[in-house]
């Protein structure tokens, strides 16, 4: 993984992993090592925004903060969701010139890939 700032990261190809990393204070008198956001995928940089997918619960067939909130009211009544979308892309829109990004590297997503897949064979069984 590394840490770069918000023009190298724009300049990363559509498929980056990420996640946003604090922005640190320029004279190094604290380390915040907190993450900001979700593991996210860059999709494309458009002028100085990007594209972002967060890798959380998006449903299929639902719009707005409403549905998604019916959806989750019933899951706590045992019920199951509607099938997620992974597809699921927003503007990231917050323009922060100072934010950093902590970037999976090549090898580091394929390591989070494989224990996600033994993840899946013991706790499912498949």
């Amino acid at each position: 993984m590394r840490i770069v700032d918000r023009q190298e990261f724009l300049a990363m190809p559509a498929g980056t992993v990420f996640v946003k990393f604090p922005a640190q204070p320029a004279d190094g008198t604290h380390i915040d090592l907190g993450y900001d956001s979700a593991i996210c995928i860059k999709e494309d940089t458009v002028g100085s925004d990007f594209i972002v997918q967060e890798l959380l619960p998006n449903f299929e067939d639902v719009n707005d903060g409403g549905d998604w909130a019916d959806v989750m009211s019933s899951m706590l009544e045992g019920n199951v969701s509607p099938p997620l979308d992974y597809e699921c892309t927003a503007r990231d829109g917050l323009f922060d010139e100072n934010q950093l990004f902590l970037v999976w590297e090549k090898a580091d997503l394929e390591r989070m890939i494989g224990r996600l897949n033994a993840a899946l064979l013991s706790g499912y069984g498949l």
